[in-house]
């Protein structure tokens, strides 16, 4: 039996906000440094400096420990970001309300959430 209510139409920003904003384990920030970045681009990351402004504006939660993602973390949310900046206004403020929403959501409820999310993709 389908829900009685939009799912995707809420799961849909909720979903491109993890992706954008996707909660992060401890990482160690490794610092900024000209010989870190040179670094960086050998091991195939996205160095913080490559970055758009508005990439960089969109991503500036996750400036501290950019470093420490991996490659494939680094271009999930750089994809992310250039999702975002090309949904038109009214909806990047509609996916602001729903990450704040995330963000206000018990660790229950982001976990139920996401069940639901499994289940209903599956």
């Amino acid at each position: 039996m389908k829900p009685k209510f939009p799912f995707r139409a809420v799961l849909l920003p909720i979903v491109l906000t993890i992706g954008l904003f996707p909660p992060t384990a401890l990482s160690r920030d490794r610092g900024n440094g000209h010989e870190q970045q040179a670094e960086s681009a050998r091991n195939g990351d996205v160095p913080w400096g490559a970055l758009s402004g508005d990439e960089q504006a969109t991503l500036k939660d996750h400036r501290r420990n950019w470093t420490g993602y991996s490659p494939a973390e680094q271009e999930k949310l750089r994809q992310g970001a250039r999702r975002y900046l090309d949904l038109p206004p009214g909806e990047r403020d509609a996916v602001k309300r729903k990450q704040q929403q995330y963000k206000n959501m018990s660790p229950q409820e982001r976990e139920q959430l996401r069940e639901k999310y499994r289940k209903h993709r599956d």
